[in-house]
């Protein structure tokens, strides 16, 4: 049902401005945002100065007049102003539009297309009930936007020059094809698939890229060290993204009526923190230190893989290496090789590993991959059979190690060629022993951008286990860590074994 929206402001305050002052405001406001806010008969929306600071990021022009950055990444704290934020973002860049002539000739879309400014939530409700909201209420108060008219339905509001501010839930099935200025996805780490979901929409903004006006917003809580928020904005700032604003700050330092509590975080500190000062629980850290990590992979980098091909993680469907034959040949160092499995099932990834160790005690991983099938079906048995048969007829394979899933074929395959099976599910000393073996450079291993994001995301949960944030993977992680563990617990047991005395065990965090 379309509806008008019921104004707190007068219209006429924007509407009896003479034109020549309506247009000397309307090119200040188009490219300087916090005056736009600021002005009583424009925004009428006071900023405080740590939101003036950010759009003037976000908002900030070259010479010519083209936009620097069109990316923002922010986690902050309860009452950090990120809903108004979110409301604010897609706001500018709705009377921006306006502002224009003519928006769709601008930027070469077809007369009339309907151009969006977006909110996206877990659900359609939340959309509805946190940013659209907020959006309404500034609009509500704002004499220019209130001189737009804009009609109002439950989930959208139309304005002149079909330009539309709407909010969506993160099923975003029924929303492919929309024309997207702009994109707030706000708490981003409840979605189901947060990298999907935040894939589809920068896709959707392709048509302003040329311009770098394709503004992309990820908002939320640091709630989970290894979700997409976090793991983003690290990513973002550890590689100087070009384009992107990274903002990770406590709510007192966005919001100067919230300070500091010494006294509110004495009598629950673990809650204050996580709430206000925007540190995600201790309950989850992650696995790897980012930048140890950075040096393993670069060290990665000459490290050759016999598994061709390269997994895509934007695209977890239907992807199958092939074999670099010519690199399966025993090497000179090697002792024994080992075969690191993580049998998959449907909807899920298959890794596999292959490495050996050494004659200096170092572990060799020579190939790291996965095996996905199309989405919804399963992944052919015969694919992985293709791969692992020839490397046991070409390498002195000694064991093949597999977690709590087995196909009988390779099974079969292991038999044939004299070759061990053990069954082990992967604890948290397994991967202590993965880790510090990376860290000291006692194992190394091919690179791989799939790998090397599931490194990255793994959290250890209640120092008790590690797994993957709910959107991610560890496929291909777990296969490798099945060699090095299992060739680590065999040396320390025949230690205990030989000595007859337990050696130390360092947990390094």
């Amino acid at each position: 049902m379309i509806t008008k929206l019921e104004f707190t402001c007068d219209p006429n305050i924007w509407k009896d401005i003479s034109q020549g002052e309506k247009l000397a405001m309307e090119l200040r406001a188009s490219v300087d945002p916090a005056y736009f806010w600021n002005e009583p008969r424009m925004g009428n929306f006071p900023l405080f100065e740590s939101k003036i600071e950010i759009m003037n990021e976000l908002w900030k022009f070259d010479e010519n007049g083209k936009r620097i950055n069109s990316e923002l990444i922010m986690s902050s704290g309860m009452r950090g102003g990120k809903t108004a934020m979110a409301g604010l973002a897609g706001l500018t860049e709705t009377y921006r539009l306006l502002m224009m002539q003519n928006p769709q000739e601008y930027y070469h879309l077809a007369p009339n297309t309907e151009i969006s400014n977006i909110n996206v939530a877990n659900s359609l409700e939340q959309a509805k009930d946190t940013v659209f909201r907020k959006v309404k209420e500034m609009v509500s108060n704002s004499p220019y936007f209130a001189a737009q008219d804009p009609y109002l339905t439950a989930t959208s509001m139309k304005f002149p020059k079909n330009i539309v501010f709407k909010a969506l839930g993160s099923n975003l099935s029924s929303n492919v094809g929309r024309t997207v200025k702009s994109f707030v996805a706000d708490e981003i780490d409840t979605y189901e698939d947060p990298e999907e979901v935040y894939d589809k929409l920068s896709k959707s903004t392709a048509n302003f890229a040329k311009w770098n006006e394709n503004l992309r917003i990820a908002i939320g809580s640091p709630t989970d060290p290894g979700g997409f928020l976090l793991s983003r904005l690290n990513r973002a700032r550890e590689e100087k993204w070009k384009g992107v604003i990274t903002i990770w700050k406590p709510t007192w330092e966005l919001n100067p009526e919230i300070p500091h509590d010494e006294e509110a975080r004495a009598r629950n500190p673990i809650a204050y923190d996580r709430d206000f000062g925007a540190m995600p629980s201790s309950r989850r850290e992650n696995l790897f230190n980012t930048q140890l990590l950075a040096i393993i992979q670069q060290k990665s980098m000459n490290v050759p893989n016999i598994f061709l091909g390269t997994p895509d993680w934007r695209d977890r469907w239907n992807f199958t290496p092939s074999l670099d034959k010519s690199l399966l040949r025993t090497a000179p160092d090697a002792i024994e090789y080992y075969i690191g499995l993580d049998p998959s099932v449907k909807n899920d990834a298959f890794g596999i590993s292959v490495g050996y160790l050494s004659t200096d005690d170092t572990i060799k991983i020579i190939g790291s991959t996965i095996l996905t099938a199309p989405k919804g079906e399963e992944i052919k048995t015969s694919d992985a059979e293709k791969l692992i048969s020839p490397i046991c007829q070409l390498l002195p394979v000694r064991t093949m190690i597999f977690d709590v899933y087995m196909h009988t074929q390779l099974h079969d395959i292991a038999e044939d060629n004299g070759v061990k099976i053990a069954q082990h599910n992967l604890n948290l000393h397994d991967w202590i022993y993965f880790r510090n073996d990376l860290y000291d450079s006692k194992s190394s291993i091919p690179y791989s951008e799939y790998l090397f994001k599931e490194f990255r995301e793994l959290l250890v949960l209640h120092g008790k286990k590690v797994d993957h944030p709910r959107s991610g993977s560890k496929d291909q992680a777990d296969s490798a860590a099945q060699i090095v563990s299992f060739i680590r617990r065999e040396q320390e047991e025949a230690r205990l074994k030989n000595n007859d005395m337990v050696t130390n065990f360092v947990v390094r965090f």
